[in-house]
């Protein structure tokens, strides 16, 4: 256990510290070191990302839609297929072309 002279010296020191860390100079240059880097400008750029990823359809509707597109082009069977085009669009139709969709796209744009 260290004795009160040097427990009294570390708090000393950790308040001079503190204050050297959050003086103004220094704060005005960890600040203009982040806008210099890439950090702050990732931070704008995906600013409304929670957004889209609080969205229930993302975990919902769209792994059904890749599901069920991969299934139809993908599955073999005995008849002849449709082309992959008709295919794939009635499958985005189901899913994928509605309002709730088109409000989803519309929040990706903001990415």
């Amino acid at each position: 256990m260290p004795l009160p002279r040097e427990r009294s010296q570390g708090r000393l020191r950790t308040r001079r510290l503190k204050k050297v860390i959050t003086s103004k100079a220094t704060l005005t240059r960890y600040e203009t070191r982040l806008r210099e880097s890439f950090v702050l400008k990732d931070m704008e750029t995906f600013r409304h990302s929670k957004e889209v990823l609080e969205n229930p359809r993302l975990f919902t509707v769209y792994p059904k839609f890749l599901s069920s597109l991969l299934d139809v082009l993908f599955t073999v069977s005995a008849t002849p297929k449709k082309s992959l085009y008709k295919s794939a669009l009635e499958v985005t139709r189901k899913y994928v072309l509605n309002w709730e969709g088109m409000k989803d796209f519309l929040s990706l744009r903001k990415l």
